[in-house]
């Protein structure tokens, strides 16, 4: 057997792609070599991959497909390792075998908290929460519950035992007692509606999946790869494959090089890029020694030295205290002088300060097209700064580079979002006219509805209007304010056709809700969508990505229209607004 074997009884059970290196390109190719996947198309047909989620699943198909050399092949069964992480039920695979009716649905679990949180604010503080606030309070109490899944760990049973001292003794109170929702409550919710807890059942699903292999161990390999472990299910389905016959566990970008010192010392650090895979590690009685290279990496002396320098610079604090030393210590172990050591692994790199963001942005696209225009290179922007990515995406779409940022945007920075957010508040009040105005220049409305004379002429200044026939008649009557007008009658004709268009497209639709005492989340959002229809160029507010993403949250407000009850139209549209602030996703995830 060759010594970088993947598979086999004596092969590596976990190994690490080193950092810099193309994960998904080098796990395909490696695979593709260790099976002759090019030669034989079935090679990995019974074979399970678990990835961290489904981007990297459609990824490692691709990559896969590409390392066979473009030929068809049967693929293997790839999943995504994040699907028991998320607020959706587990996989139909790992749900069967848990042999537990199937959890509430991510949606009805945030009406169901909603409701309890409204019920909260009823009875204990006399008031009635707006819907929006109800919705935002009861995803956090989901993220708390399912933290406290995860940990293992939690115990509400302790929360009433706790004491903060005198100082904050009222405060604690009103914060013990609203946490009844999710210690009291929902528990018991739970049991009325016959419902599974569904946080723990993802953890019921992968250890019945993993008590599953033991029993029956699958005859092809099993896979993790680019997992770090960070939560229980996936720890547990880790242990279950080093168990198989053919299970591996790839780790990205696992520091081998850690001695016992700095392993402790990143123990103690949360913050730490090495935490997470040192405490799975941790977890599965394994030590970072213990865990192979990925085969057919081979790195340069400036790309290991810049490697040792980085993983350095992120050590903890009380680590870094004799940098000459540890330079001396790196050197030494890649037998260079220090100044080489340093000089490779600084090569290529600078600092640029820059006056403002604005600035930071426009640098950073510049050098990413730059480097674009020569053949063959390609760039990349690592920043936690989501509003920077962003305006770097956008200054490259000028130039017809199209790099969509990996963070998710959130709804209502999106044409279709923006569209059902202002058509919420126009149906709220038709007559506004500075909502009015940004419906008209909407980018999927202006060309159909040339608003130029009325938003020119007749919606600036002092609001002399209630509802659109009240503005008709403003319009229509505005000479005798106005002894010296700017605009002709032409100009009001013009105006007074475009509110009465304006007036049908609302009658057709139902979507005036000015003269309703309330509305309902399920009614308004069906009226709003046949509003930003019928309104705007077809099918521009449902074509592509964010199209679908304005459709699934109107949706998610209709499903949760039963749990929300009755609300003013302006308290809808603040609700639209609310929602659509939330990352894409929101709708799979509470």
């Amino acid at each position: 057997m060759a010594a970088d074997a993947l598979f086999g009884p004596d092969a590596p059970r976990i190994r690490t792609i080193a950092p810099g290196t193309a994960f998904v390109r080098e796990l395909s190719r490696a695979l593709a070599a260790e099976t002759s996947l090019a030669q034989r198309p079935d090679a990995l047909a019974d074979a399970i991959i678990y990835v961290p989620n489904r981007r990297s699943a459609r990824a490692l198909s691709l990559a896969l497909f590409d390392a066979a050399g473009g030929e068809t092949l049967l693929p293997p069964d790839i999943r995504a390792l994040g699907d028991l992480d998320s607020g959706e039920p587990p996989p139909v695979a790992e749900q069967a075998l848990s042999g537990i009716a199937p959890p509430l649905s991510g949606t009805k679990q945030l009406g169901e908290i909603t409701q309890l949180v409204r019920g909260y604010y009823r009875n204990a503080l006399r008031m009635d929460l707006p819907p929006a606030s109800a919705l935002s309070s009861a995803r956090e109490l989901l993220r708390l519950l399912e933290q406290a899944a995860m940990s293992e760990t939690a115990d509400w049973s302790k929360l009433a035992d706790l004491n903060p001292g005198a100082d904050l003794a009222a405060h604690w109170s009103r914060s013990a007692d609203f946490l009844k929702i999710v210690t009291e409550y929902w528990p018991a919710r739970l049991a009325e509606l016959g419902a599974t807890d569904p946080f723990r059942e993802r953890i019921r699903a992968a250890t019945a999946l993993a008590d599953h292999w033991r029993e029956k161990p699958p005859g092809g390999p099993v896979i993790i790869a680019g997992s770090t472990g960070a939560t229980p299910p996936g720890r547990i389905l880790m242990r279950a494959v080093l168990g198989l016959p053919k299970g591996l566990i790839v780790l990205p970008g696992l520091d081998t090089w850690l001695n016992d010192k700095q392993w402790a010392s990143v123990i103690k650090a949360p913050g730490h890029p090495q935490n997470t895979l040192i405490r799975t590690l941790m977890a599965l009685g394994r030590s970072p020694d213990s865990v192979a290279p990925w085969p057919g990496i081979s790195e340069n002396g400036q790309a290991r030295a810049r490697v040792r320098l980085i993983h350095e610079a992120l050590a903890p604090a009380e680590d870094t205290a004799d940098w000459r030393a540890t330079l001396e210590n790196l050197a030494r172990a890649s037998a260079q002088p220090i100044e080489d050591f340093v000089r490779d692994g600084l090569t290529g790199l600078s600092i640029a300060n820059t006056p403002n963001e604005a600035a930071e942005a426009e640098a950073a696209a510049l050098l990413m097209r730059e480097t674009l225009e020569q053949e063959g290179k390609t760039a990349a922007l690592v920043t936690p700064d989501a509003g920077l990515a962003r305006r770097v995406s956008a200054l490259l779409g000028r130039w017809g580079i199209r790099v969509a940022p990996s963070a998710p945007v959130p709804l209502g920075r999106t044409q279709a979002g923006s569209l059902i957010g202002l058509c919420a508040r126009w149906a709220a009040d038709p007559g506004e006219p500075a909502v009015l105005a940004s419906v008209l220049k909407h980018p999927f409305v202006r060309r159909k509805m040339e608003s130029g004379k009325l938003d020119l002429y007749f919606l600036r200044g002092p609001r002399r209007w209630g509802s659109l026939d009240d503005l008709a008649h403003s319009i229509d009557t505005r000479h005798q304010l106005e002894l010296h007008a700017p605009f002709r009658r032409e100009d009001q004709d013009e105006a007074i056709l475009l509110v009465q268009r304006l007036g049908q497209i609302l009658e057709e639709t139902d979507g005036d809700f000015s003269l309703l005492p309330s509305v309902t989340a399920d009614q308004a959002a069906k009226r709003v969508a046949d509003l930003a229809g019928a309104i705007s160029e077809t099918p521009l507010p449902w074509a592509g990505e964010d199209g679908a993403g304005a459709s699934n949250l109107l949706q998610r407000l209709a499903d949760l229209g039963p749990y929300l009850g009755e609300m003013s139209p302006g308290s809808f549209a603040d609700l639209v607004d609310a929602e659509a602030s939330q990352p894409a996703g929101a709708d799979r995830r509470p």
